[in-house]
């Protein structure tokens, strides 16, 4: 009986560790937009600064990341075409989601245009309509050939 109701005390201790680790855990949500037009960026890459934790963003140009330690964190954001935003130092909390809007200023480069075209000097690899190599094995054994080579090949379609 006392085995009993020490196994049921650890397995209550062992679950309210492991309720209490999972709600140790912060959320940070957010929105990335153009700073000139305020549109979303979507599909922008959203990384915390200093570790491989990122996300990207959706076509609305939202994010979110979840189970975040609690702890100051900074956001660093990256898009084609726009400059390499970092935002200022976060309080990440397991009380509340942080909310934080990034804002992302244009280069004003425009991509160069790509030309793809044939090079005429190029040929194509042609392949013979048939091929078939007469090794030294096929000669001896060609009966009749008596090793002659153009007996050999006579024979061949």
């Amino acid at each position: 009986m006392k085995i009993i109701q020490i196994s049921v005390l650890y397995i209550f201790i062992l679950l309210l560790t492991t309720l209490n680790t999972w709600s140790q855990t912060g959320k940070i949500e957010g929105r990335i937009y153009d700073k000139t037009n305020k549109e979303a960026l979507a599909f922008a890459n959203i990384i915390i600064t200093g570790t491989t934790i990122g996300t990207t963003s959706d076509f609305d140009g939202n994010f979110s990341f979840t189970g975040l330690k609690p702890g100051f964190v900074q956001l660093e954001a990256t898009y084609v075409g726009y400059n390499k935003a970092l935002s200022s130092e976060i309080q990440v909390t397991n009380a509340k989601i942080v909310y934080i809007a990034i804002e992302m200023e244009s280069t004003g480069n425009q991509l160069e245009e790509i030309v793809v075209a044939a090079s005429p000097y190029r040929k194509t690899d042609e392949s013979p309509v048939s091929l078939q190599r007469i090794g030294l094995a096929d000669i001896e054994n060609n009966p009749g050939s008596n090793r002659d080579i153009a007996k050999v090949i006579q024979s061949f379609p």
